[in-house]
């Protein structure tokens, strides 16, 4: 069955793509759509899961891709509503989410064969996967493990770029130890007298501060001996001799296992007492070291000022710049940061950054990375900045905090997981610092602006009484014009940081900022005033209503240049002519009136016409 497929560029496009070829419909590609949509059988569906499941329909494999039973129907349509709200623009939380979900599972339907909900989230996710840090990779490791799955299977055509994933070695455990060794071990030793004393001299050796073990050992199986030499019968008649040697190692043997125990014991008590000291010994001198693995200070990282000298793509990742960094060393230092989706190409060339030096370097998608540049973002994490350090500060400076003077490690050992610890601490009050910029920047239009104008940032000071002798708009103005970009008649959120960041303390600037409620808008909002207010205190036309022109008539001349008397309000009560009047009787009747020519004035128009203009000229007081 042919059919006629609009896929535009990206995932979307790509999945459906991938959804036609796996379901074996012959689609004819339309090049410039703007939207997935399909044409098929005379039928057009436009979005990706509808045009996703009309494949699916329309494929042999339709029972496979939709769900066999009702329960995986029902499954495969509820992720494949999921995917249209949760994974259209993939976060973190959708990942592990994911992640988890694929946990006690091989396909999201839960299933032994994939579904079209495997096939849409695949093409969806697959981007945001291949992104992933290596550092993140042990976090998701099921949605690893799924996505390599339907990579090798379901994109064999390569649709989509491969995501190279490094899967573990399996390491086989040790076999067991197999029952002939078990029996060569508990077997029975030869039996003899010779044998016992043997084991009565180990035991007489242990008692002395021998070795523990070989005495309990040799004790045992001296006992064991004799015993067997004691029971085991002659075949033979007895003599005299043989019963007096059988005596004599049961004897020894006897001796020798109560020589044994008793070593045994002293030894075992040495023992116990040793380990005690031990572990006192630990508690009391090795306490700092435990509590150093067990507390993540912000000191342990090296933190140094640094300046971006080129940056690029990454050669095998679409979402990492690849980045040389002066931190003040002999050469640039190499790091990948993820901050394609957020910060453009051009805006990373020569920007100051603050990185971590003291990292473990990682390779990621085949190249090694030697740090890390420290960034903000928001909850969402669809909103991240790279940290912009005060301006001077030189390259390779350090970047330290108040009451944490310790010196650095000399290498963050990823197992002990201080970054994981120290990053839900590292947080300021940016988000209501932000809050009050974007509150700041959108007063006076219709929409919400994420950069401020200069009359806004000028509001701002004002409204936050920053303004005084010291500090006058003038000077306002040319710290707005010093911190933006050239050219730029705006700023950004970090050029917004640096102006606040002047002679005073920052965090009391941030402070006054943020607490003082946001833009004031009491530029028309008038005080109480009792004589404007208080309508029954007017007086003069405003007590009668006010002037009005409404009982006047606009639509022939003749009412426009009526003179003829009226009240204060300009309504025509006394007797007067002209056509435009609008004077009645309590009937609603015109009242007669003569003009100051004497002649009576003209009958009315008949209803719903109008007296002609000569007529209303004629009528004029003059």
């Amino acid at each position: 069955m042919s059919a006629k497929l609009g896929a535009p560029e990206g995932a979307p496009g790509a999945t459906a793509r991938l959804v036609a070829r796996y379901a074996g419909v012959e689609v004819d590609e339309q090049a410039g759509a703007a939207v997935v949509q399909l044409e098929l059988g005379g039928e057009v569906v436009a979005g990706l899961v509808p045009v996703a499941q009309s494949l699916a329909r329309a494929s042999a494999q339709a029972e496979q891709l939709l769900g066999a039973t009702p329960s995986e129907k029902a499954q495969v349509l509820e992720w494949l509503t999921h995917a249209t709200t949760e994974l259209s623009a993939v976060s973190d939380e959708a990942l592990a989410r994911l992640n988890a979900h694929l946990e006690p599972r091989t396909f999201l339907a839960g299933g032994t064969h994939l579904t079209l909900a495997d096939l849409v989230a695949f093409g969806l996710v697959h981007d945001a996967v291949a992104a992933l840090p290596g550092a993140q990779a042990g976090a998701f490791t099921n949605l690893l493990r799924w996505l390599d799955l339907l990579q090798h299977t379901a994109d064999a055509g390569g649709e989509f770029a491969r995501v190279p994933i490094v899967l573990p070695a399996f390491v086989p455990p040790p076999p067991p130890p197999s029952a002939e060794r078990a029996s060569k071990a508990g077997s029975a030793a030869p039996s003899g007298g010779s044998q016992a004393a043997a084991g009565g001299k180990k035991a007489d050796k242990a008692a002395k501060g021998g070795d523990d073990k070989a005495a309990a050992k040799g004790g045992d199986k001296a006992a064991a001996k004799g015993d067997k030499a004691a029971a085991a019968p002659s075949s033979s008649s007895s003599s005299s001799a043989a019963t007096t040697a059988a005596v004599a190692a049961v004897g020894a043997a006897a001796a020798g296992a109560a020589a044994g125990a008793a070593a045994a014991v002293e030894a075992g008590s040495k023992k116990k007492e040793g380990k005690k000291d031990k572990a006192a010994a630990a508690a009391a001198g090795g306490g700092g070291k435990q509590k150093e693995a067990e507390e993540a200070r912000i000191d342990m990282l090296d933190i140094r000022v640094g300046t971006i000298v080129s940056v690029q793509q990454h050669p095998n990742a679409d979402a990492l710049y690849l980045e040389e960094i002066d931190v003040g060393e002999d050469k640039p230092r190499q790091i990948i940061s993820g901050l394609v989706r957020f910060v453009p190409l051009e805006a990373m060339q020569g920007r100051r950054v603050v990185v971590v030096t003291n990292l473990k370097p990682a390779k990621m998608r085949d190249v090694m990375s030697y740090g890390m540049v420290l960034c903000a973002s928001n909850d969402a994490h669809d909103a991240v900045d790279p940290i912009t350090p005060p301006e001077g500060v030189p390259n390779g400076e350090r970047v330290t905090f108040e009451g944490f003077g310790g010196a650095p490690l000399e290498e963050v050992n990823p197992k002990r997981k201080i970054l994981e610890r120290l990053f839900p601490d590292l947080t300021t009050n940016a988000g209501e610092l932000k809050a009050a910029f974007y509150a700041f920047a959108s007063f006076g239009s219709s929409q919400r602006a994420v950069d401020m104008e200069g009359k806004n940032f000028i509001k701002l000071c004002k409204d936050a009484k920053l303004l005084c002798k010291a500090l006058t708009t003038t000077d306002v103005d040319l710290l707005f014009a010093k911190v933006k970009a050239k050219g730029a008649r705006k700023i950004t959120f970090p050029e917004f940081m640096r102006a606040l960041d002047g002679g005073c303390s920052l965090a009391e600037v941030v402070a006054v900022v943020t607490g003082c409620g946001g833009p004031q808008d009491s530029g028309t909002k008038a005080e109480a005033v009792k004589w404007h207010d208080d309508k029954s205190l007017y007086t003069g036309v405003y007590g009668k209503g006010g002037p009005t022109n409404v009982d006047m008539d606009p639509t022939n001349l003749a009412g426009l240049c009526d003179r003829s008397s009226a009240d204060v309000r300009g309504v025509k009560h006394a007797p007067g002519s002209g056509a435009g009047s609008r004077r009645t009787t309590g009937d609603g009747r015109i009242p007669a009136a003569r003009c100051s020519t004497g002649e009576a004035p003209a009958a009315p128009a008949p209803a719903g016409g109008r007296r002609s203009t000569s007529e209303g000229i004629k009528n004029l007081r003059l």
